[in-house]
């Protein structure tokens, strides 16, 4: 989208207030407006250098449980750690209300953003600023660390409930569910680093048992990244657990991926 007389003006005339600030008023996303910056030879003032003056749970990583397990999935498929120590998920906007469960699950009074993004379409993100603490637990819990879409490793968990929890996160975040109405059968397919899907195999084949003498499908790689899937009758048995466990442990989930698949379900 390119840049107005009139939002190049907003800029200038506001160039004390942060990035995500300008994103609202000029209708560009993030690197659009940084680039813009640069290009004005505008400088950081000392508020857009991610001071935050929001409050969030600076703990909500430190002990892992169902329901943090989920969100570090869900991190480490859709979210990013930046160098400023700064923590951001941005979604497509029908997406919006999953970034609203996680500002309630970190208790973050701060806005999310909604812009327009690069290919023209609306977006919303949340944008947690001096993150130290819940970085260093996200590392440190679940391996996720910044630039991690070729090098992340499998989180450090072995309780089999927070294994589901982070599994189902991962799915809402990056994963795959589809269905195809001719011999109306699911697909699950996961896409990351070969550690990652030959982590998620491991626990898939504890979960649904491959049948005996039954070829299951592999870790597969696609370019620079890996991919599992699994189809067919393994591929239901696999939905009906998770489902299951949704209900019973009442973790998050995302509505529109999760409602899809009610529909054909159900």
């Amino acid at each position: 989208m390119k840049w107005t007389k009139e939002q190049v003006n907003l800029m200038i005339h506001n160039r004390d207030k942060t990035i995500n600030d300008l994103c609202v008023l000029t209708k560009h996303n993030y690197n659009a407006v940084r680039h813009k910056m640069k290009r004005l030879n505008l400088k950081y003032t000392a508020r857009q250098k991610r001071k935050s003056k929001y409050v969030k749970d600076s703990c909500c990583f430190s002990d892992p449980c169902l329901i943090n397990s989920y969100w570090a999935g869900f991190i480490a498929a859709d979210g990013c750690i930046n160098k400023d120590n700064s923590l951001c998920i941005a979604l497509s906007s029908v997406d919006r209300e999953q970034l609203e469960k996680f500002r309630n699950f970190i208790k973050f009074n701060g806005p999310i953003y909604d812009y327009i993004n690069q290919k023209g379409y609306p977006g919303s993100k949340i944008s947690i600023y001096s993150a130290h603490n819940i970085i260093k637990d996200l590392e440190e819990k679940y391996s996720i660390v910044q630039r991690k879409t070729l090098i992340l490793n499998p989180p450090k968990i072995n309780d089999i409930t927070q294994v589901i929890s982070y599994m189902i996160g991962y799915l809402d975040g990056d994963g795959c569910i589809s269905y195809r109405k001719r011999d109306k059968t699911f697909s699950i397919q996961f896409a990351g680093t070969n550690s990652m899907m030959t982590w998620f195999k491991k626990y898939c084949d504890v979960l649904i048992l491959p049948r005996k003498n039954k070829r299951c499908c592999n870790v597969y790689k696609h370019g620079n990244i890996f991919g599992y899937s699994i189809q067919g009758k393994r591929a239901i048995r696999l939905i009906k657990a998770l489902d299951n466990f949704i209900l019973s442990a009442n973790i998050p989930r995302m509505k529109r991926k999760w409602d899809k698949i009610y529909e054909y379900t159900n």
